[in-house]
Parts: structure tokens; C-alpha cells; sequence
């Protein structure tokens, strides 16, 4: 008992210190740009939505003419976590930044845990100092404190979905221990369900989140986990569908920009990235359709034709359009230049400080999933494919040859390992059908912080990093 209360204690000072540790830092970011950041790109429709939403005025769009229309456009979950925060604390773009700063901090007790678990998994006898760095890795990664003055997305559904994962780690171990699993079934669901309303392609993690554990469980066992996790993150995200079919033109199931999104992908003059749908790449069908939902389905619709008229022409889109996501990913420099509080030079500094430091995450994870382990030799030739592509050669070929590393493991794969490979497997997966930036990348960089902090944390006895015997096998 003594022994368990102990450990107990010690997971909370660790969970505690990489918190405080984290919302430190993002409190000097918060502390340096109130005043000085005003809302950019997106962040400008969810800072005024959010201002709405707080007068008790809803979901609406007030026009330069004075009409009042029922919104949908973007998903309504970050400018409905800001609407409650600035009726609550005051209409200030700096209660947004301290949301944005406890938001992102959660997510460094939860890589915590990550972390943790994957090192008692493997056996590692110095678990809590590798779930310290996990946590630090998250807390300190630049790219994720400097973006706290972003109103953006990114840094809630980055922290919603290491809960996710979480879950998803605890459901494994209590599904080897055959223990009941329904209460963590549930809480996977409703977590997803709520990153829906962030960000709608969330929805496609709840069917496969549990198809996906390494745990002892029956293939029908995961399927009915399947199903019940899709169920509860459904039931979540309903009744926003409901009142999108009572107040818009038509339903749509969270926000009405999916069509924009397919329709911008087929762009070529996007070069992978966003396009604006304006003069003669608005859809001659589309160029008479006003209302919000109609809009989005005209252009979803249009999208599908171009793809189908030009298949081969889409498909060659598909490396701009991960070189955007994965190459070019100064994302809080982005912003802040956009914003006004950087000069080109200092856009240009901070933006390599990202770049560098991500990437330098990944080569750490690679050696982390290299440590201790027997490859074959095609797996190899993928390690430094991963390597030379976040060296050099493309990060998103990189990107893509961990991903071929990782579904290489098969059932060998250790469950932090198949968090990441799904995770970035659906980044790639909705990247490639529709378009690409830098920030959308930003939500995976956590799921390589266990694997990074196991390169970082030796084991006392353990093997040295490339101790290992070759496998000609595969």
C-alpha cells in the first residue's frame, strides 16, 4: 500500500513539474504578446466569432450591410471555447492567449504519461525519468509555445488528441490484463467527439483508434470497442448536426468548408497549399450559389469532377502537398510575420529555430525506435531514408519512410509506436486528398516525444544504441 501510494505521489510531482514547467514558458509568450499579436489569418473569424458567441448572440456573421446570418463555416469548437472564456473573463484577445497557454500546457502531463508507458512497457528501469523527458520535450519544443498567441486550432487538437492517446494507452493495458474496458470505451468517444467540433477529419481516429491497440483483445472485442467509441464521438458531435439542420441552409455535419478544402486541392496553382476560390477557379455551376452550405457542397462537388476528370493531374499534386505539411513548418513565425510582430528577418530566425528543433525531434525518435531493437535489412534501408529526408532530401519523404518503418513492425509494434503510425498515417491520408500546410503537421509532433525521450534516457545495463544483430530475414 505504502509502495503504491509512492508511486502515486511521485507520477503527481512528475505530472505537476513538466505542467508548471510547461505553462511557464507560455506564460512569457503570453506576457511578451499581449498588445502586440492581434489576430491573424483564421484567427481574426474566431476571434469575432468568439466575440458574438460571448454577447449571447450565437454562431452568426454580422455583414458590412448590417444583415445577421447563421454561421458554419469553420467548426464551431475553438470560437465556442473562446466565446464561454471571453464571457466569462471579458472580450480581450489576451484571455484567448491564456487559454491557449493552459490548453497547451495540458499536453505536457499527458506525453508525460505517453512517455511513461512506453518505457514500462519495454522494460526500462528508469520509466519516470523518461517520462519526465517526454514531458519536457513537449513543454520546451518551440514551435508549440510559440504558438500560443495564435488563435488557431492546431494547439487544442494537438492536446485533445494525446488525450486521445492516452486512453487509448490505458484501453491496451487493461485490454492485456483482460479488465473491463467499458468506462475508458466511453471517455475515448467523448474526447474525440469533442475534437470533431474542433477539427471535423478528428471523427476517422474513433473507429480506428481501437482497431489499432496491441492489446491481448479478440478481433471482435476491438470491433464492438470500434463501434462503441464511434457511437459515443457521434453522440457528441449530434446535436451541433441538429442545429446546423435547423439554422443554415441545409445540413451539414460540423462545419461547411469540407468542399472549399477538396475543391482547393485540386489546384495546381496552389503548388500543394492553399489557393483562394475567386475569379475563374470559382465553378461556373457554383457562381449563383449564395448559401453557406449549398456553397461548400457545390464546390465539394465540383472538386470531385476535376479529380475525375484529371485523375492523374490530382495525384501529382500529392508531393507539394505533403512538402507544404511536412517541409515547411515554421508555423509560429508564419503567424506572428502575418500578425505584424516580426520582421522578415526575425520570421526567418524563428521559423529555422522551428524547423531545426522538429526535426531534430524526429531524428531523436528515430533513435529511440532503433534502440535495442533487430532489423532487417529493408528496414534499415527505411531508418536512413528517414534520416536523409529529415537531413536534407524532403522531411516529408522522411516523414514517409518512418511511416513504412513503423507498419514494417506488424504486431511487433509497441503501442506508443502505433499511435504515431496512425496519427501520421491520417495527417498524410487527408493532406494528400485535400491541401497542405505547415500547421497541420504541428498536432503530430508529440507522438514522437516517447520515442524521442527513450533515445535520450539509457536504461542502466540496457543496450547501447546500435548494439544490435542484423536480420536478413524480411
Amino acid at each position: 500500500m505504502n509502495e503504491g501510494a509512492a508511486l502515486v505521489r511521485r507520477e503527481g510531482r512528475g505530472i505537476g513539474f513538466v505542467f508548471l514547467v510547461a505553462l511557464f514558458v507560455r506564460a512569457l509568450v503570453v506576457l511578451w504578446a499581449d498588445g502586440r499579436v492581434p489576430p491573424a489569418a483564421d484567427g481574426t473569424f474566431y476571434d469575432t466569432v468568439a466575440r458574438r458567441i460571448a454577447l449571447g448572440q450565437g454562431y452568426s456573421w454580422l455583414w458590412p450591410d448590417g444583415t445577421v446570418t447563421n454561421a458554419a463555416h469553420y467548426p464551431i469548437g475553438y470560437p465556442g471555447l473562446l466565446g464561454i472564456a471571453y464571457r466569462l473573463l471579458g472580450a480581450d484577445v489576451g484571455v484567448a492567449f491564456w487559454v491557449n497557454a493552459f490548453v497547451g500546457a495540458a499536453a505536457a502531463p499527458l506525453s508525460y504519461l505517453l512517455g511513461r508507458s512506453a518505457a514500462l512497457r519495454l522494460g526500462h528501469d528508469r520509466a519516470e525519468r523518461v517520462a519526465v523527458v517526454s514531458g519536457l520535450l513537449v513543454a520546451l519544443l518551440p514551435s508549440l509555445w510559440l504558438y500560443t498567441p495564435a488563435l488557431m486550432t492546431e494547439g487544442p487538437i494537438l492536446t485533445l488528441l494525446l488525450a486521445a492517446a492516452v486512453l487509448a494507452d490505458r484501453l491496451d493495458e487493461r485490454l492485456r490484463a483482460q479488465g473491463k474496458v467499458g468506462l475508458l470505451w466511453f471517455a475515448l468517444g467523448l474526447v474525440l467527439g469533442v475534437s470533431t467540433l474542433f477539427r471535423p477529419q478528428s471523427i476517422v481516429f474513433a473507429p480506428l483508434f481501437p482497431l489499432v491497440l496491441s492489446g491481448g483483445a479478440s478481433f471482435r472485442r476491438r470491433v464492438t470497442g470500434m463501434l462503441c467509441v464511434t457511437a459515443v464521438a457521434f453522440a457528441v458531435v449530434l446535436p451541433w448536426t441538429a442545429r446546423n439542420c435547423a439554422k443554415m441552409d441545409r445540413c451539414t455535419f460540423v462545419s461547411a468548408n469540407g468542399g472549399w478544402n477538396l475543391l482547393i486541392g485540386t489546384f495546381p496553382e496552389g503548388k500543394g497549399g492553399f489557393a483562394p476560390v475567386d475569379g475563374e477557379r470559382v465553378p461556373e455551376e457554383c457562381r449563383e450559389v449564395f448559401p453557406e452550405v449549398a456553397k461548400d457542397q457545390c464546390f465539394g462537388r465540383a472538386g470531385v469532377r476535376r479529380i475525375s476528370e484529371h485523375p492523374v493531374a490530382w495525384l501529382g499534386l500529392i508531393p507539394d502537398k505533403l512538402r507544404v505539411t511536412f517541409d515547411y513548418t515554421g508555423v509560429a513565425a508564419e503567424y506572428l510575420l502575418r500578425a505584424g510582430a516580426l520582421t522578415e528577418r526575425g520570421h526567418l530566425v524563428m521559423g529555422g529555430l522551428e524547423i531545426v528543433s522538429q526535426r531534430l525531434l524526429c531524428l531523436l525518435a528515430l533513435l529511440g525506435f532503433l534502440r535495442g531493437k533487430r532489423l532487417s535489412r529493408a528496414s534499415w534501408v527505411l531508418s536512413f531514408g528517414v534520416a536523409l529526408g529529415l537531413l536534407g532530401l524532403g522531411a516529408y519523404l522522411g516523414q514517409l519512410c518512418f511511416l513504412l518503418l513503423l507498419v514494417s513492425q506488424g504486431q511487433r509494434a509497441a503501442t506508443h509506436e502505433r499511435l504515431l503510425a496512425l496519427t501520421l498515417a491520417v495527417t498524410v491520408g487527408i493532406h494528400a486528398a485535400f491541401f497542405g500546410a505547415g500547421r497541420y503537421s504541428l498536432p503530430l509532433l508529440p507522438f514522437f516525444a516517447p520515442l524521442a525521450a527513450l533515445s535520450l534516457v539509457r536504461a542502466r545495463g540496457g543496450p547501447r544504441l546500435f548494439d544490435r544483430t542484423v536480420s536478413v530475414a524480411g
